[in-house]
């Protein structure tokens, strides 16, 4: 606990939730008393207990006994008082939410909620790209402090035409020039700011505009590290205009409930059985807006539709309002019940899944314990200081080495390929980058950062956590989600995954294999036993699927190869994926020594050593690629 003004007696500090009672102030008013407790394993007998009163509107805040919560309030005789005027309170303090949800569910509480489940299902546009881009530039210019027409052009040209976005230009079909075209329209008003606003001289004639959430947020935030700015700057880069967002009191109060709200419909997504006798189910989301225009257009559209029909049907005072029912019922009509149970089920399982992950800590456990708990661990090598020069891979990845202040680093589970975040030794450095170790030995760390960190003080203590991967569950969400939509893909997907269409299957080889392919397929064929060369035979004539199971031991990873040696002779492409890297590379390991081209797609660092030269992100660096034309030859050329 801490004390912020003596003599207010407002103090802060982080609590467990030990009991809640809902009762009637004198005046008749609506509060909610909380008995809290500094101690993780506290209850309401303990005498360590205190007492914290939400009072005017802070009682509609949802939170329950076991909830961790972040308390900041006026404070006398051992009780906390949260009301309109003073005070906050954050549940599930550790539960991180981005700006952008918390901006979002001003609008629509159960899109912010889709978006945080559904985050696979979002996707890039011209738009966005354009944005990050112009950000970026913007950012680059500031920090060399280049604004004349021409310095912009350059540092635009350099980003535009980086490796870094080749990629996502390449998966939205859009052009080098064009993207360049739609940055440049940004870069006068960039050049007028920076007349206006570099210089002290230009700065009254700002007028004021309506309070805007990200701004507020951010002056929220950074009370952490400096006093309360009280403001902040909103910056238009379309236009260059600029305008002064005060972010007061009560603005931070509703932010804070929004997003404390956000946080429960998020931890709280299963109504857990009463009794033997009753199922576990998905919980009801945010009801559903009444506003035709803002449905039609949403990107959850397809996603809120399905909920509403396969899971909150089921539960009671879940309505949907008369002006937007057929707009969600055209998005679901096409399903049948037996895709809504599927549906049901398996989004039930993803959310216990991610409940289940969530309960292990994850990136929570970097400011939850301290460096010298993570290491005993092996999840943490702490006390390290930079060493030698900051060398520049590429943009947006930077060689960083490290090593002790005293000793050498011994015992750690940290191996090469995994993903670390870096933070200071104090914790007013908290993850201030992410990157993947390239090399460790007794002595020395060596990562690949997302950010150069040649900024902080060379007497900087850091600690490096290994980040365990819990992106999963949304990428089995965004399938979930994919497979309900309506598309012929999908139906013929459903079909045989949900409604166990039997797999089909052409009844001569005659008609796949090529004539001048049949002797190299017998020459790969010699050496397989007779169960291997049928399954050969079953992939080669399937229309839809085949499975190919055995025990370990028995030969699937040399079938495997052989397979897509033989559909590579048949002038196939073939896709070989995998739930994990190593199980992809110890395929394209018998593959390369049979000399079969092959393209490696991935993360660089999670690759085998002697596969790296096959990936793309290898071959566009040293190849020096850097337009989309090569870029598409190269995916086109294996």
């Amino acid at each position: 606990e801490k004390c912020l003004n003596a003599a207010a007696s407002v103090c802060k500090g982080r609590y467990q939730v030990v009991l809640v009672n809902e009762v009637l102030s004198p005046s008749a008013d609506r509060e909610k008393h909380l008995t809290i407790t500094a101690s993780q394993t506290g209850t309401d007998g303990c005498s360590n207990t205190q007492q914290c009163v939400l009072k005017d509107d802070w009682d509609t805040v949802e939170v329950k006994v076991g909830d961790t919560v972040y308390v900041e309030g006026e404070k006398s005789s051992d009780t906390f008082v949260v009301s309109r005027e003073k005070g906050y309170l954050i549940v599930s303090p550790d539960h991180l939410i981005s700006g952008t949800s918390v901006a979002n569910s001003i609008r629509c509480m159960r899109k912010a909620v889709l978006n945080e489940r559904f985050k696979a299902c979002e996707k890039g546009t011209q738009q966005m790209l354009v944005g990050t881009l112009v950000h970026e530039i913007f950012q680059k210019a500031a920090m060399s402090n280049r604004f004349t027409q021409n310095a912009l052009e350059e540092v635009a040209s350099q980003t535009v035409y980086s490796q870094k976005y080749l990629g996502e230009m390449y998966s939205l079909n859009l052009s080098q020039a064009d993207m360049m075209q739609a940055v440049r329209d940004y870069l006068p008003s960039l050049v007028t700011w920076a007349q206006d606003f570099m210089d002290n001289s230009a700065q009254s004639g700002i007028q004021q505009l309506q309070l805007k959430l990200y701004v507020i947020l951010y002056t929220l935030l950074s009370q952490e590290r400096r006093e309360d700015p009280e403001a902040g700057f909103l910056l238009y880069l379309k236009t260059g205009a600029m305008h002064p967002v005060p972010g007061n009191h009560m603005d931070k109060r509703e932010l804070l409930k929004l997003r404390n709200q956000l946080v429960f419909y998020l931890t709280n997504g299963i109504i857990w059985p009463a009794s033997k006798n009753t199922d576990t189910k998905a919980a009801a989301l945010p009801p559903i807006i009444s506003d035709q225009q803002t449905c039609r257009f949403c990107s959850q559209r397809r996603n809120c539709a399905l909920y509403s029909r396969a899971v909150e049907q089921e539960l009671e005072n879940c309505s949907v309002p008369a002006d937007v029912k057929p707009i969600l019922q055209e998005e679901t009509k096409h399903l049948e019940l037996v895709h809504l149970q599927y549906f049901q089920l398996w989004y039930l399982l993803c959310v216990l899944e991610a409940q289940a992950v969530d309960k292990k800590g994850g990136l929570k456990n970097i400011w939850l314990h301290s460096a010298e708990e993570r290491e005993q661990q092996g999840c943490c090598v702490a006390n390290l200081v930079r060493s030698g020069c900051i060398q520049t891979i590429a943009d947006g990845q930077y060689e960083h080495k490290f090593t002790r202040r005293t000793g050498s680093i011994l015992k750690t589970a940290l191996m090469v390929g995994d993903r670390v975040v870096v933070s200071g030794q104090e914790k007013m450095l908290l993850a201030v980058s992410s990157g993947y170790v390239t090399d460790i030995c007794s002595l020395q760390i060596t990562c690949t950062l997302d950010r150069n960190l040649s900024r902080l003080p060379l007497e900087t203590i850091f600690r490096l956590d290994h980040e365990e991967g819990v992106g999963n569950v949304n990428i089995h969400l965004g399938n979930l989600s994919k497979l309900m939509e309506q598309s012929v893909v999908s139906d013929k997907l459903r079909k045989l995954i949900i409604d166990l269409r039997p797999p089909q299957f052409i009844p001569f080889l005659s008609t796949v294999l090529p004539g001048e392919a049949k002797e190299t397929v017998a020459n790969i064929l010699r050496g397989l036993n007779k169960p291997q060369k049928q399954a050969m035979k079953r992939v080669l004539l399937s229309k839809d699927y085949t499975l190919i199971m055995g025990m370990p031991g028995t030969g699937k990873t040399t079938t495997i190869c052989t397979l897509v040696r033989i559909l590579h002779a048949c002038g196939f492409s073939v896709l070989l994926t995998s739930y994990t890297h190593s199980a992809v590379d110890n395929i394209l390991l018998k593959l390369a020594r049979f000399k079969v081209g092959f393209l490696r797609l991935g993360r660089f660092q999670k690759v085998h050593p002697d596969i790296r030269k096959f990936t793309d992100e290898d071959i566009c660096r040293r190849k020096s690629i850097q337009t989309l034309t090569e870029l598409e030859r190269l995916y086109k050329s294996e």
